[in-house]
């Protein structure tokens, strides 16, 4: 696909949102969102976009001997399926299996809790030994990819890449557990605002709480006051 296409596709499915309040994974504010379920919507379009992260690897990288495919739940679970199936079909290997991890979450004595990806359903004895290649859909701070590549290596497998749909916070290889090579369909810039200096609240502009993590600040916060 090129940029042009890729951006098309985004924009016609609902998936690039603009002049709103978002409240993003990490606290900041902003006016545009990337809303991966809208794209999921459209499963002719996000096999076209799952395709390209599949020859990316194939012919950018050369890599054609993955055995795995692992994406974190939920988004990373149709990613994964979708890059297994273009890996499979365009590759010699006669055999390209897709799993996700599962996040579990942990809770400690007192208020403290801490979410995890763990592998279950069967899943932890598929990746011993084999190829495995980590997928997400949006990569915002890398947080989950990172604790899914080091799932992958905990259990024995070897990562050979990660690839994403969006690389909305200008991920790097570093920041998530450096993988020998990292590749996003679309890289997307918006700007971010702390909560505390946040234009848009400022102005008293409405946050959107039906996306996002919108609901949450909200609900701690509550709405903007519109200015007298």
């Amino acid at each position: 696909m090129t940029n042009e296409t890729v951006w098309e596709t985004l924009e016609r499915t609902g998936a690039i949102l603009r002049n709103d309040h978002f409240v993003y994974t990490k606290g900041g504010h902003g006016s545009e969102y990337v809303n991966k379920d809208a794209l999921f919507k459209y499963p002719l379009e996000l096999s076209t976009m799952c395709k390209s992260i599949a020859d990316a690897f194939t012919d950018k990288f050369g890599i054609t001997e993955a055995d795995v495919v692992l994406g974190p739940a939920v988004g990373g679970a149709l990613i994964a399926q979708w890059v297994a199936y273009h890996l499979q079909i365009t590759t010699t290997r006669t055999e390209v299996l897709a799993i996700y991890a599962d996040k579990e979450v942990v809770i400690f004595p007192g208020p403290k809790t801490e979410a995890r990806f763990v592998l279950n359903r069967g899943y932890d004895v598929v990746v011993p030994g084999r190829r495995v290649l980590v997928v997400e859909d949006i990569l915002n701070t890398g947080g989950s990819v990172k604790q899914v590549v080091e799932l992958a290596r905990k259990h024995g497998g070897y990562v050979i890449g990660v690839g994403a749909i969006c690389n909305r916070g200008n991920v790097r290889i570093v920041d998530i557990g450096e993988p020998p090579t990292l590749y996003s369909v679309v890289a997307v810039k918006m700007q971010v605002h702390d909560s505390s200096k946040c234009p848009l609240c400022a102005a008293g502009i409405p946050i959107n709480t039906k996306i996002g993590k919108g609901a949450d600040f909200v609900a701690q916060r509550g709405q903007p006051k519109v200015p007298v």
